[in-house]
């Protein structure tokens, strides 16, 4: 069997393993940590096959999608413990409210102890490949509307397919375009392992290295979103097309005048799709396995680095897939430093407002950029902190 193939199926034993678990054990049975072996198996096995996919997008997708389901069963599976008779979570622990008594009973009694087998792949299928649960009582926060004119506006399926249809296969014809760009004959020497750390070196850093920088992260930034629209467009088109809500697609990026600030940035511009797996354990470990207070201000900051931490080790592994070493990868280190960036932008609105009171809006969007009602001006304290901390 050629290797894109094997890669391909031990994806779809992993995934199906993913929806088993939550279609058709129940919430506290042992087969669901039993299962876990198998969704940390198949990375390692398929490591060698995606190294035969000379399609970068390709093997980033089907990578990706394969290390974050182990994620996304932890989250799921393990500590929120959704289950089909609930229709949803049974604990608390990843910090989502919990089917309440009275639903789980009606849940018992429409679906039965046994339920359809359909019903309960369906079931399965929806939070598995739902990440972001937008059409459940538990989304993500901040998910983009269909419409910014009007928040609850949902298309029709044929007004969803018709829309969304051009920037899928626009998104594609550019990836496919990009693959056939030369390399930069230079590239080696302008990003060598050597020259990815800036703060430590800012004595030796001159503009050209500045701009080549700065350069880079947009060509990154802009190459990942054009895939996310391409893969999350396919996605959204195919489920719908098989009948899935509407509602549970919506779209995958938020309006970039919204991202003036690195908060912003990840909780309102950037896709969504790895939040509730990475939050989750987070939520559990800070709250759960540290016992810190949920409103304190160490539990808050515990919680978002352990949160960008998960994260980072999903794209370090990521990264590992792509054939980049272990030892290069800077994945980690950037994702835990969006904490950093985060607290000194907090500690700057506080500043304002103990000195400005009611005026810090005004004031801090005016130093931040949007003042001079120039959206793409607003982008800068973000964009200046990622391209000084992307690897």
């Amino acid at each position: 069997m050629p290797a894109p193939s094997v890669a391909l199926s031990l994806f779809g034993v992993q995934f199906g393993t993913l929806i088993v678990a939550l279609g058709f054990t129940k919430a506290t049975s042992l087969w669901r940590p039993a299962l876990l072996p198998i969704l940390f198996l198949v990375p390692y096995l398929q490591l060698p096959h995606l190294d035969a996919i000379t399609y970068a997008p390709a093997r980033g997708v089907l990578g990706g999608a394969t290390i974050f389901t182990v994620v996304l069963y932890v989250a799921t599976v393990l500590v929120h413990k959704f289950s089909y008779i609930a229709q949803g979570p049974t604990s608390s622990a990843g910090g989502l409210v919990p089917a309440r008594k009275d639903e789980l009973s009606a849940g018992q009694q429409r679906n039965g102890n046994s339920g359809r087998v359909l019903s309960r792949l369906r079931f399965g299928l929806e939070i598995g490949a739902g990440a972001r649960f937008a059409a459940t009582k538990w989304p993500v926060n901040n998910i983009p509307p269909f419409s910014r004119d009007d928040p609850n506006f949902i298309p029709t399926k044929a007004g969803f397919q018709r829309s969304l249809a051009p920037k899928v296969v626009l998104s594609w014809l550019l990836l496919m375009a990009l693959n056939f760009v030369p390399p930069n004959n230079d590239s080696q020497t302008s990003f060598a392992s050597r020259r990815i750390p800036i703060l430590s070196r800012l004595d030796a850093v001159g503009s050209e290295e500045i701009y080549t920088r700065f350069g880079a992260v947009v060509g990154y930034w802009l190459v990942q979103y054009i895939l996310h629209i391409a893969v999350h467009g396919s996605m959204a088109m195919a489920a719908v097309a098989l009948g899935f809500e509407v509602a549970a697609w919506p779209p995958i990026f938020g309006a970039a005048m919204d991202c003036y600030t690195i908060r912003r940035f990840w909780g309102r511009f950037w896709h969504q799709s790895l939040r509730h797996g990475c939050s989750s354990i987070a939520y559990a470990a800070t709250y759960h396995g540290l016992s810190l207070r949920r409103r304190g201000i160490v539990g808050r900051y515990v919680f978002t680095l352990l949160t960008f931490t998960v994260s980072g080790i999903f794209h370090v592994l990521l990264d590992i897939a792509q054939g980049i070493p272990w030892n290069e990868t800077g994945a980690l280190r950037f994702f835990t430093m969006q904490t950093l960036g985060i607290m000194l932008e907090d500690f700057i609105v506080t500043q304002f407002r103990l000195a400005r009171g009611s005026r810090i809006n005004t004031t801090l969007l005016k130093i931040l950029g949007r003042g001079s009602g120039k959206p793409a001006a607003s982008l800068h304290p973000s964009y200046h902190f990622l391209s000084l901390s992307l690897p």
